[in-house]
C-alpha cells in the first residue's frame, strides 16, 4: 500500500467499511427472522443484536482509525518534503550568495591589481 496515494487507500476503506456493514446487516436480519420464529428468547435476541451492533460500531471505527492514520502519515511526508525543498532553496541560496562574494572579491582583487600595475 505504500504506492498508493491517500484517496485510493480512503476508498479501499470505504469499500471495507461498507462490506462489513453489509455483513451486520445480513446477520441482524438472519437474527430478526430467527426472532419472528421464536427460534429465540428476547433476551437472546438482544444479546445477539448487541453483540453485532458492537462488531459494526468496532469494525467502523477501525476503519476512521486507518484513514486516519493514512491522512496523518500523508500530511507528515508533505510537511517533511517541503521543509526538505525549502532547506534545499535555502541552501541553494546561500551558496549562489556565496558565489557572488567569491566573484565580487575575486573582480574586486582583479581590479586593484590592474590599478597597482598602472601606477
Amino acid at each position: 500500500m505504500s504506492g498508493e496515494g491517500l484517496g485510493t487507500k480512503i476508498g479501499a476503506a470505504v469499500r471495507d467499511a461498507a462490506g462489513n456493514q453489509a455483513e451486520a446487516y445480513k446477520k441482524y436480519a438472519a437474527l430478526l427472522e430467527r426472532f419472528s420464529k421464536k427460534e429465540i428468547e428476547f433476551v437472546d435476541f438482544g444479546r445477539d443484536a448487541l453483540d453485532i451492533y458492537a462488531d459494526a460500531v468496532r469494525d467502523v471505527s477501525h476503519v476512521g482509525g486507518r484513514i486516519t492514520n493514512d491522512a496523518v502519515k500523508t500530511g507528515i511526508s508533505k510537511v517533511r518534503s517541503l521543509r526538505f525543498v525549502r532547506a534545499s532553496s535555502a541552501a541553494a541560496g546561500d551558496v549562489a550568495d556565496a558565489i557572488a562574494a567569491d566573484t565580487n572579491d575575486a573582480a574586486a582583487a582583479v581590479g586593484s591589481e590592474a590599478s597597482s600595475v598602472k601606477g
